[in-house]
């Protein structure tokens, strides 16, 4: 996932787009594993929270800023 987002940089990044990358098969759209995934890995990429690296747009998906 961290991949992908850093691939594509400053691109806003929706949920499905994330999810038909992760997994092969079909995906239960309503599950929160992504939310988990993200909050996961913003904890271990900047775990004081000064970064911001994986900015969240409500309703979008995910931004990966490395500034």
């Amino acid at each position: 996932m961290l991949e992908y987002l850093m691939m594509n940089q400053g691109k806003v990044i929706s949920k499905t787009e994330l999810a038909e990358h992760i997994y092969d098969q079909d995906f239960d759209r309503d599950s929160n594993v992504l939310e988990v995934f993200v909050r996961r890995l913003r904890r271990k990429i900047d775990p004081d929270g000064e970064l911001k690296p994986i900015e969240t747009l409500r309703g979008r998906g995910y931004r990966y800023n490395a500034s």
